[in-house]
């Protein structure tokens, strides 16, 4: 699949839609795959390690859960990163009859090295470019990099606990499936719907969430 810039300009000033954001996020990971990456390693291979090196030792189920691949395929990745010396097994510190994977000094080297590639080739990239794109890029990016960086943490987020609303976001409604406000039921310590009548309890009758029942 190939990008082609698209032609005319927009205003500066006009907000862009979000199939607009999307499309220029997706040019911006098909430059990185393509472009950028080095493909010495498989990318579930780049992104283990990336994630062992970012969050420290991790059991190798949660591995396996966190890539989405199969526990008999992360131990196989796992044994043959142990075999390049690029991982090790070690203690949990909490509990000693569980065993981590960390990564080693030789894997955060190859992640090392890796990065200086990306940043040469992209270097190279943006010689290519006009002095005046390049000074855009760099403001665009300097504005956009919380929110990228709030998306990814989002994302993972997401991924860890599927079907959990994100913050501030609303939740798909369980009686209507369209996005609503959900509220907190101390009582029951979970998520509510206002539109969804809350089972009936020891204490109290059938009554709608969110509604105390009448004095007596």
């Amino acid at each position: 699949m190939e990008y082609t810039q698209q032609s005319g300009s927009r205003e500066p000033d006009v907000p862009a839609t979000r199939e607009q954001v999307a499309e220029a996020l997706e040019q911006l990971a098909f430059l990185a795959v393509r472009h950028l990456t080095n493909r010495d390693i498989s990318f579930t291979t780049a992104s283990t390690l990336g994630r062992l090196s970012r969050e420290g030792p991790s059991r190798l189920t949660a591995l396996a859960a966190d890539e989405g691949v199969t526990q008999p395929s992360m131990t196989q990745l796992i044994q043959r990163l142990e075999r390049q010396g690029l991982v090790t097994r070690v203690d949990d510190p909490h509990d000693g009859r569980v065993v981590l994977v960390a990564i080693t000094d030789a894997g955060r080297e190859l992640l090392a090295e890796r990065r200086r590639g990306r940043t040469n080739r992209l270097a190279e990239l943006l010689a290519t470019l006009s002095p005046e794109d390049q000074q855009a890029l760099a403001t665009a990016v300097h504005a956009a990099a919380p929110a990228f960086q709030r998306l990814v943490d989002n994302a993972a987020r997401a991924r860890k606990s599927p079907g959990v609303p994100l913050p501030d976001q609303p939740a798909p409604c369980r009686a209507t499936a369209w996005p609503c406000r959900h509220g907190w039921d101390p009582e029951r310590r979970s998520i509510f719907c206002p539109l969804i009548p809350a089972p009936p309890t020891p204490s109290s009758s059938r009554r709608p969430y969110g509604r105390s029942p009448s004095p007596a």
